[in-house]
């Protein structure tokens, strides 16, 4: 009901105290009568209804969760499109600690994550504390917390040990960590639709020269890969020994940022 806009009132009866009640009325495009209250409460309904349901799909997709081992990094956010073994797919990496444990995240929904993040900050800006209580904190589903660079990011839950020891996973970046309940915020359900966007992922077919990645390593592989974008061709995907319910791409990366095509071979 725009202002200075005229519609039809209809006093409908009264209240205890003598106040009115009112219905109004609003003229279609083809001269007919349509009641403003009663759209109103349909499209109260109708988000009530789609809450609902988004409520019980996310409760039937944590029910298969049993223990830490089998919730996934991503919880119940929709699992990301992946291109078929031998396909390229462009990719960013986050976060990397050696060829065998690092994360991308598909460049094709870099610019639909910017903007949820920014959309993020400006809804919990405000926020100073915490409404739950350690037992509302579920294994698998997903909350708002802030990182060490105090912005706001989706938290996915993976144990809960204590009120003051929360493994939580950050699942668009790729990071772990160990949160108390008050640094946990429900997530509204506008910021569910996008599917989590950090995979694991591993070098294929290379191997550390001694028995284990060095500490030289691990340094010159993060410096090689973080914060950057690469052409990649997935070869195959397995179990993560750790979660058994993500999976790890094993990947062939590809540096195309100067004239000459460089593969990350380490």
């Amino acid at each position: 009901m725009p202002p200075d806009q005229p519609v039809l009132l209809k006093i409908v009866g009264y209240t205890d105290d003598k106040i009115p009640c009112a219905e109004f009325f609003k003229r279609n495009a083809d001269g007919g009568l349509f009641c403003i209250n009663k759209s109103i409460t349909m499209e109260a309904e109708m988000k009530k209804e789609e809450a609902s349901e988004a409520a019980k799909s996310t409760k039937r997709k944590l029910a298969q969760f049993d223990g830490a081992k089998n919730v996934p990094s991503g919880g119940s956010l929709p699992n990301p499109t992946l291109p078929n073994k031998g396909q390229y797919f462009e990719v960013h990496v986050p976060f990397a600690v050696n060829p065998y444990n690092f994360f991308v995240q598909p460049l094709e929904s870099r610019n639909k994550l910017h903007k949820m993040m920014e959309q993020l900050q400006e809804r919990y800006k405000n926020i100073q504390y915490s409404p739950l209580t350690v037992d509302q904190i579920i294994p698998g589903n997903i909350y708002a917390s802030k990182y060490d660079d105090n912005c706001w990011y989706r938290t996915s839950v993976i144990k809960v040990i204590h009120s003051g020891s929360i493994s939580v996973f950050y699942c668009d970046f790729g990071y772990y960590a160990n949160l108390t309940v008050q640094q946990l915020i429900p997530l509204d359900v506008d910021f569910m639709q996008l599917p989590y966007q950090a995979l694991k992922a591993k070098l294929s077919d290379i191997k550390p020269k001694h028995s284990k990645w060095t500490m030289e390593d691990c340094e010159d592989f993060k410096k090689l890969l973080e914060k950057k974008h690469f052409y990649s061709v997935l070869l195959d995907m397995e179990k993560d020994e750790l979660y058994e319910s993500d999976i790890v791409l094993k990947l062939i990366l590809i540096d195309t940022s100067s004239n000459e095509d460089i593969y990350i071979v380490v």
